[in-house]
Order: structure tokens, then sequence, then C-alpha cells
């Protein structure tokens, strides 16, 4: 059951998957254009596969009703066939009237007499009844925050991952007027890995990401692209501070492991460093697409140079 539109392996999509299949209850998710995501097990047994008797119902303009500012805490949906059914209503992935989706949890069945409208309207009437709607809306909001928060991040390193990086660069450039974007590939990695193995590499990986934030302002973004590849947004840097960060950077990614050999050879130094590219928003890349392709093949000409620079005369 689904939208073409959100694939299996998408990180924010699975964790709301686990969320609604740990509801008691009917479960469903709806996107701004009122077109269903996916509905839990309890949803599929009321409204079959595709949840037809739903599905077909729900418009555009009655999901956005429901995400507006002032919206409904609770909806009564009634349907073409009669029936009615009471959800909980829930914004997710951004704030009232801008959220992405729309999450009904049905809390309440009952009938009444044939319509040929799909309509709403708030049931809420006691304090009391106000208080636990708040409460269960809460922490539906604080689980689906946290798959949220799980969906964006890399695990090995705790920097954001590729699609947290992307989306949240996004963002932010958006509420800048300018912006550095420093794009890393560690030099010497794969020797650590196959000199030491795949747990050493991890570990390196680990302090490379603690060091690159160490070596950042808390309002910089760095995320692990994947591999060995680390990017850094930086808002508000001027181009004459970007040496300096990156200078700072390539000391906090070097790295110089010493490895005991066999009988009197001596002992084998495994250094690591950092390739680095830069670009500027907005004035070479006015886009984070091409902020990174600016960035990725200035930090293959650095790589390029190094190599060179270390070959012997």
């Amino acid at each position: 059951m689904g939208d073409p539109a959100f694939p299996d392996g998408d990180g924010f999509l699975d964790g709301m998957r686990a969320v609604l299949m740990a509801l008691p209850g009917i479960g469903v998710l709806f996107d701004r254009e009122g077109r269903l995501v996916w509905g839990n097990d309890a949803f599929a047994a009321r409204y079959g596969a595709q949840g037809d008797d739903i599905a077909s119902h729900m418009t555009a303009e009655i999901a956005q009703d429901l995400m507006a500012p002032d919206r409904l805490n609770h909806a009564t949906l009634t349907f073409a066939s009669g029936r009615t059914a009471r959800f909980s209503c829930s914004c997710i992935g951004g704030e009232a009237g801008f959220a992405p989706f729309l999450l009904l949890q049905e809390v309440e069945n009952s009938t009444v007499s044939p319509t040929s409208a799909f309509v709403h309207q708030g049931l809420i009437q006691s304090r009391e009844e106000r208080d636990r709607a708040r409460a269960a809306e809460r922490r539906m909001r604080e689980e689906v925050a946290r798959w949220r928060r799980l969906s964006m991040t890399d695990r090995l390193t705790g920097l954001h991952n590729a699609s947290g990086f992307h989306e949240t660069a996004e963002a932010m450039l958006r509420d800048h007027e300018g912006a550095a974007l420093v794009y890393a590939d560690l030099n010497g990695f794969k020797m650590i890995n196959d000199t030491l193995g795949h747990s050493a590499g991890d570990g390196l990986l680990r302090d490379i990401g603690q060091r690159i934030m160490a070596a950042i302002r808390s309002s910089d973004l760095a995320g692990r692209m994947g591999g060995d590849e680390f990017a850094i947004l930086l808002p508000g840097c001027p181009p004459e501070e970007l040496d300096k960060v990156t200078t700072r950077l390539r000391s906090a990614m070097q790295r110089r492991f010493p490895v005991e050999r066999d009988g009197d050879q001596p002992t084998l130094i495994l250094a690591v460093d950092a390739a680095i590219g830069a670009a500027m928003f907005p004035n070479e890349g006015a886009t984070l697409d091409e902020l990174l392709r600016l960035a990725d093949a200035r930090m293959f000409d650095d790589k390029h140079r190094s190599k060179f620079s270390r070959r012997p005369a």
C-alpha cells in the first residue's frame, strides 16, 4: 500500500511505518494532496488493502484544512457509504499548515444515516477529553520526531547522513544570503581498512566525525555523505574566512597510525589526511546540488595534487 513517490528504504517513511504498526488501532498517513501514503494492518483490515472507502473521498482541500494552523485536534469523517469514523489528527514533518504529511488515528466508531458527502467536524467537548487528546498527540509527535532524527543520522559517526544533510542544508540555504560548502575525502583510508581491518576503519570514521564537530561552529552543519566522504555547510561564512576553516578541518582530519612489524623491520607509519574542495553560495552555486558538484570536483583536484606531491623525486 502506498504512493510510488514514497519507496521502501526511505528513512522517514520506514520510521512512520514503525510508528503506525505500533499504534493500538487504526492509523493511516496522507500527504498534503490527500493521497494515501500508508496504513497499518488494522487500517487494511477495516478499509481494505487500498483503503478505498476513505482514500477515494479524501481530497487535498480536506487534508490541508485538517493541517491548518487552527485545525481541529479531532475530526469525524463521514463517508458516502454512511459510515463515520472519529480520528485524531496530527501534522507530521513540519509546522501546522506546512507539514508534508497528515496522520489520522481512529479513536472511535459510530453509525449515522447515509450521506453523499465526506465531511469533518470537531468532537472535543470536555477539558478532560481535550487534555487526553493533547497528551496522546504529544506522545505521537515525540515518537515521530525520534524516528525522523534517526532517519537523518549516520549511525556510525552521529553526523547527518546524506539524505539528512541534503534536507537540512537546503533549508539552511533558504534562510541565509551567503554560505560556504566544504567537501572532504580521506586520503589513506583504504590502507587503514586493508592493514588494520574494518573495525579500525570504523573507529577512525567515528573519531574524524567528532573532530569535525569540534572544529566547526554549533550553527554549522556536518554530514557523512558515504564511505569516507564528508560535507560541511558554513552559513554566513565570508570568502576571506574560508581558508582558515579548511586549514582547521585539514588539521582535524589528520591522523598517524604506527604499526609494529616483525623482526628488525622499522615501524610502519600509516598516514591519513584530507583532500578538500569548497564552493561559495550563491556566487559559485545557487543550489545545494551545484555547490556539491563544484566542491566535489575541487576536492578531486586537491586529491590529485596531493598524490603528485608525494611521488618520490
